[in-house]
């Protein structure tokens, strides 16, 4: 089936580097348009810490109704805005954290415009302006935030975890990650890989966690993170997505198994047509 998918892919125009589709347990890889091995899969990129969070959540170390304030009580400013004291992990996750406009976009803002290299201080130093869990507002802060939560609760790099338990155990060649001044991995965006990997991530969310015949993360994050929309969209035929800037994506189904991921350059949103195609095929 992936083939003739691929033959219409090439007619909607999309500029795409590669496509990467596992069906059935065989992987193949599609060049449209040469281009190096790894690119920024930009807010792709937050498919992968959610995923970390999930790691966490599976050894006990996290819950989604942990408050915020209590996982850093020793970072928090002297002043700080009480409605911090409700913000929870699910908050964060579902960008519903309490603001109303985005920022730590480190892709389209100047790092050097910040008042501080600090940007765990920048976010908590952040006045929100509606009751946390009451309205939507996507912000690579709240990624960034988790990828904070990731090192406050296991001890370990957001990067480092997810090399060892989740591109190693499904042979991943290579992945690096864009950090803040301090060392942390953005979380949010700037993870480089490839197409391949970006669709190996999504077998493990196809099969409710496992990898062949790897449990890699338990059942109940998974459903629990497709329930709740953690950095995933329910399309109509089943299939859940997540978008990165200039065409990225990471698409999974699982109703059939199969799972999708691309790299592109894009500046039509022609990957719209693409995700289109794979639901109408019913992929």
């Amino acid at each position: 089936m992936i083939e003739t998918l691929i033959e219409q892919i090439r007619g909607t125009g999309a500029h795409l580097f590669s496509l990467s589709a596992i069906e059935n347990g065989q992987a193949q890889t599609f060049t449209f348009h040469p281009a190096n091995p790894c690119n920024d899969t930009y807010s792709v990129s937050k498919a992968y810490t959610m995923t970390a969070i999930g790691l966490c959540y599976d050894r006990g170390l996290v819950k989604p109704g942990d408050k915020i304030v209590d996982l850093f009580a020793d970072a928090l400013p002297s002043v700080l805005d009480p409605r911090w004291n409700d913000v929870t992990v699910d908050d964060v996750l579902r960008h519903r954290m309490g603001i109303e406009k985005g920022f730590l976009d480190i892709d389209v803002e100047d790092i050097n415009d910040y008042p501080t290299h600090d940007f765990l201080s920048i976010i908590f130093n952040t006045k929100l302006t509606v009751a946390p869990g009451e309205k939507y507002c996507y912000s690579d802060a709240a990624y960034y935030l988790l990828s904070r939560v990731v090192t406050k609760v296991s001890g370990e790099a957001l990067d480092d975890m997810l090399m060892r338990d989740i591109f190693l155990p499904t042979g991943c060649r290579e992945a690096a990650w864009s950090k803040c001044p301090q060392g942390y991995a953005m979380g949010a965006t700037g993870l480089y890989t490839r197409s391949i990997d970006i669709a190996r991530l999504g077998q493990i969310y196809a099969h409710g966690g496992m990898y062949g015949d790897k449990r890699i993360l338990s059942a109940e994050w998974v459903d629990l993170a497709m329930e709740r929309g953690y950095s995933l969209t329910r399309r109509d035929n089943g299939a859940y997505t997540k978008g990165g800037m200039r065409g990225q994506m990471f698409y999974f189904n699982p109703i059939t198994g199969r799972s999708v991921g691309w790299l592109a350059y894009e500046r039509e949103k022609r990957g719209d047509l693409i995700v289109k195609l794979l639901i109408e095929n019913n992929y």
